[in-house]
This record gives structure tokens, C-alpha cells and sequence, in this order.
């Protein structure tokens, strides 16, 4: 943290605290709960009585000066929700820096994650918050495992590494194995490995791969939009026998995603990811085939008979 935030956010908790000692104003309860509204990254802490509040407070903010880590991060998550206190994201700032500085893994983790990447009480500084991340990751925090590999991941705070973030990520997939990594999404996961294997040797991706990669290019997440190159992949999936990746790719035929726009091929692959189990397919597959002539349909059932014939390898191999 910059030395003018530090000496900024004592400042103001020093003159919060003189006001609050003159008016001797503390929340009620209901406006306690309306300040804590959306706070959907940390649990809040047990609500002691009103009239135990006022004792607790003063005996955390006595142990965070002492220089208690635990007393800092639990002063500072209070003020950052205005959970018992009155909301206040410089002072927490601060608290949360104090105790990640004694090495707090949850302190070091909220100080990056909620303060330095999206500037809460201090200037937005994402170099500085890739620094706290890793400090709480390299002590095992899953949470912060997993944003420093999702960080890698979009470049965002670091340039991006591939090979980083499939680290930090699979780091934080063991940890949500054995108990709850809060933001863990097996997507981010996958979207590393793909990428890292896009980036290493295309040709040898799998359908999943192909279908992540191909997602990508058709959204413009992580990558400029490219439609033509999103359609080239899922094709590439599809014939790989990917149910998903035949059915975004019978999605790009029918909307001409990519691609002309060809009704024929849009049922053909519709009813190929049907019968791979793609349950959403059939029904689109039976909307649209209304739309084709007897012949058009015809010619869709015969393709479907001929990728359903055995190959001269699969006769082999029966054999």
C-alpha cells in the first residue's frame, strides 16, 4: 500500500472514531442488515447483542492495535460490510493491510481482491493486488488460488501466462476437493488448459478443447471476436463427435454464424448431437426440419444413415 494511503486512512480513522465518541451513534440492527445487503463474498460474522456490540468493538480495535493479525482482518471485514460499525472502506483498507503485512492469508486475499483490483479505499492498483494474491496463494488460499490463475488467465493485473494460470488454477481445484473455494467455476479451469493447449499444439486438442476455444472467438471473451474462426473449431469438434459442438455448430448453420446460412446442414447436425445425447437438439431438430421440402429432408436422413454405417476400421475391429 502507497505510504499516503496508509497515512491517509489512520487519519480518517482517527477522526471517524473522535465523532463517534461524541455522538456515541451506533447502528440499529435493521440498518446493520441493510448495509450488509449484496455482500455475497464473505459470510458475516455472528451478531452479538446490542449491548455487547459496543464492548466487542472496542476490544477488537484494542487487540488491532496491539498488533493481533486476526483482530486487524475481523476489524477490517467489518468495516469494509458495515457489519456492528458503521461502513467504512478506507479504515478497513487499512486494518486488512495491517494484518496481511503479519502475513493474514484472508487478509492478504480481501486486501488484493476487494481493495487494490477495484480501488475500494485505496487507488486502484492491480500490479499491487497481483502481489497480495500471491502472498495468500503461496500460503494454500484457495480463493486466492483460484483468482490469481483467473487473473493469468484474462492478463488482467499481469501479463497473461497460460501456464500460470493452469498452475494457480489446478492448485485451487484440489483445494475445492476437499472444502468450498467460494468463486471456484470449472469453466476457468478449462478455459486455461484449452488456451494453453491452443497455444502449444492446436492439433491436439480434444472436442472440449475445440468447443472452449470456439465458445471464445464466438462471445469475444479472452480474444477478439472472430465468428468464421469460432465456426471452423466447433466444425472441427463436431467431427470429433462432440454432442455440443455439434450443436452450436448446427446453431452457426442456421443463423449463418460464420458461415452461410444452410437449414439442410443446421437439422443434419441438429439431429447428430440429438443422438449423442444433446437433449435440447431434438427438439430444435423437429422445429426446423418443418421448414425443409421432402427432398431437403431426405437427403438429411440419408447423410444421418451413412455416419451411422460402420466404417471398414470399426469392421476390423469387431472382428
Amino acid at each position: 500500500m502507497r505510504l499516503f494511503d496508509i497515512f491517509r486512512n489512520k487519519q480518517k480513522i482517527v477522526s471517524r472514531r473522535k465523532k463517534m465518541a461524541e455522538d456515541g451513534a451506533r447502528k440499529t440492527k435493521p440498518e446493520q442488515e441493510e448495509a450488509a445487503e449484496g455482500n455475497g463474498h464473505d459470510a458475516r460474522p455472528e451478531e452479538a447483542s446490542e449491548e455487547d456490540a459496543p464492548d466487542i468493538q472496542s476490544a477488537l480495535e484494542d487487540a488491532a492495535e496491539g498488533g493481533d493479525p486476526e483482530a486487524q482482518f475481523e476489524l477490517g471485514r467489518r468495516q469494509f460490510y458495515g457489519n456492528g460499525v458503521e461502513k467504512d472502506r478506507y479504515a478497513a483498507a487499512y486494518w486488512f493491510h495491517e494484518a496481511a503485512q503479519r502475513g493474514h492469508a484472508d487478509a492478504q486475499f480481501h486486501l488484493a481482491e476487494f481493495c487494490f483490483f477495484p480501488g475500494e479505499g485505496v487507488w486502484r492498483d492491480k500490479p499491487m493486488g497481483m502481489y497480495w494474491l500471491q502472498k495468500a496463494a503461496e500460503q494454500g488460499h484457495g480463493d486466492a488460488q483460484y483468482s490469481l490463475g483467473a487473473h493469468y488467465l484474462r492478463g488482467d493485473g499481469t501479463e497473461r501466462d497460460y501456464e500460470k494460470a493452469v498452475f494457480w488454477l489446478e492448485k485451487a481445484e484440489a483445494q475445492a476437493a476437499v472444502h468450498a473455494v467460494r468463486f471456484w467455476n470449472e469453466s476457468t479451469l478449462l478455459a486455461a488448459r484449452s488456451w494453453l493447449q491452443y497455444q502449444k499444439n492446436p492439433e491436439a486438442m480434444d472436442a472440449a478443447q475445440l468447443n472452449c476455444i470456439a465458445g471464445c472467438y464466438e462471445s469475444g471473451h479472452l480474444v477478439r471476436r472472430n465468428l468464421p474462426r469460432a465456426f471452423e473449431l466447433y466444425q472441427k469438434g463436431a467431427e470429433m463427435g462432440d454432442a455440443e459442438a455439434e450443436y452450436n455448430l448446427a446453431e452457426c448453420y442456421y443463423n449463418g454464424s460464420g458461415t452461410q446460412k444452410d437449414p439442410v446442414q443446421a437439422v443434419f447436425w441438429f439431429k447428430m448431437a440429438e443422438r449423442h445425447g444433446y437433449a435440447a437438439a431434438g427438439e430444435l431438430s423437429a422445429l426446423y426440419e418443418k421448414d425443409l421440402t421432402p427432398d431437403q429432408l431426405s437427403s438429411v436422413l440419408q447423410e444421418l444413415d451413412l455416419k451411422s454405417a460402420p466404417t471398414a476400421d470399426d469392421r476390423r475391429t469387431a472382428k
